[in-house]
């Protein structure tokens, strides 16, 4: 959460505006938590749908995947995505899935990374590890835009379509 705050306060910090009274309070930002079920994955079609598909493992292992519309609509999609733990925890193990040239993963610091990919008839994603039972923070953006719709996770029993909010934290628990 403090990663995402830190834009928010340094434009405070900056003077960004012109208003200069002390009743100032700079917009907070709402992360809500949601249950993710381990071991139980997501069919995903390439190029029927757009999706971010977030999977989680009770190893503590974790996969993302993007989809696109593009069979549908002839484009594509342009994902850019973060993906963090709890500070103090690490993310391990970060392994690039269907990449073409322009996409793209990289640390931010130990516990985030940043996913950028162009997705169009195919899947991309990537997995990673984290300690065993951590949650998730995933803050995405679809074609430059928030929209928690297009999350899509396994949670008690069933497929959940559209998060609470954007970012949201997936709570890991057992099946």
């Amino acid at each position: 959460m403090v990663r995402r705050l830190v834009p928010v306060v340094a434009c405070g910090m900056l003077g960004c505006g012109t208003r200069d009274d002390a009743s100032y309070d700079p917009p907070v930002l709402i992360v809500d938590q949601a249950p993710i079920t381990e071991d139980i994955g997501i069919d995903v079609e390439p190029g029927v749908g757009a999706g971010l598909f977030v999977e989680t493992g009770s190893d503590g292992s974790w996969s993302v995947t993007t989809s696109c519309d593009t069979e549908l609509t002839d484009f594509e999609c342009d994902w850019d995505v973060v993906l963090s733990v709890e500070a103090g925890m690490r993310i391990r193990r970060i392994r690039a899935v269907d990449f073409e040239l322009w996409d793209d993963v990289t640390s931010i610091d130990d516990g985030a990374l940043y996913l950028r990919v162009l997705t169009g008839t195919d899947l991309d994603g990537v997995t990673f590890s984290a300690p065993p039972g951590a949650a998730l923070t995933v803050d995405a953006l679809l074609d430059g835009r928030s929209d928690p719709r297009y999350l899509f996770w396994n949670a008690r029993g069933a497929v959940q379509s559209g998060a609470p909010s954007n970012p949201v934290q997936l709570l890991p628990e057992a099946e």
